[in-house]
């Protein structure tokens, strides 16, 4: 075997483990340090163009887990646009997948599928994936879906209050960032969970300022 075909399988060696590790981080509720690492080393090694089909074939996988951390990763690396993708998984019978997708189409700035979410909305009964949908639109410029995005942070159920939590950073300026820290502690005095109280806690602990008006930001 000469070089050239000694660094081929050495990269598909290499790809096939990334996939083995994709979907095995997929599995696990809390840890993404493996997702994470190897997304840095696709990055720094110039391999997102090669990894683009594995990570194909597990968007399509039977487990939803799989299929919705392909989607993260793919909105991450930038490696499809979202027509190919995430407008498709809008429409995936796990409701975890179709909050994936939306929140991809929000995050990759995908202009062109602001029609595609609207139609999702009208179609969406579940919260989460409401909630998520009206991320993306706000993302893409729809500003009549602030309000109802804001008004997750008071939602019925924790999770909701949660995920807007983390989600608000996206909008945070130097203009409206007092106006949301006011908000958040507002929804803060009120949470009784403690997940929620931590995601609102990290939220002002990022964003608060001090008795002075400055810009406190985390330590």
């Amino acid at each position: 075997m000469d070089s050239e075909e000694t660094v081929q399988k050495l990269r598909a060696d290499f790809l096939s483990s990334v996939a083995a590790i994709l979907r095995f981080s997929a599995t696990k509720e809390h840890d993404c340090l493996d997702r994470d690492e190897v997304l840095e080393l696709l990055l720094l090694n110039d391999l997102v163009d090669d990894i683009a089909p594995v990570i194909g074939a597990l968007s399509t996988d039977e487990d939803e887990l799989v299929r919705a951390t392909a989607i993260d990763v793919a909105s991450e690396l930038q490696l499809w646009g979202a027509e190919e993708v995430y407008v498709p998984a809008l429409k995936d019978p796990s409701s975890l997948v179709r909050g994936c997708a939306a929140c991809a189409i929000g995050k990759t700035m995908s202009m062109g599928s602001a029609k595609d979410l609207q139609q999702a909305l009208d179609l969406e009964t579940d919260d989460s994936v409401r909630q998520r949908i009206y991320y993306a639109l706000w993302k893409l410029g729809y500003h009549q879906y602030s309000f109802r995005f804001l008004e997750g942070l008071f939602h019925e159920h924790y999770v909701v209050r949660c995920f807007t939590a983390n989600l608000l950073r996206d909008f945070v300026t130097e203009l409206n960032r007092s106006f949301f820290v006011h908000l958040v502690k507002t929804a803060h005095v009120m949470e009784l969970t403690v997940a929620a109280r931590e995601d609102l806690a990290d939220f002002l602990a990022d964003f608060e300022s001090d008795t002075d008006g400055n810009y406190i930001g985390r330590a």
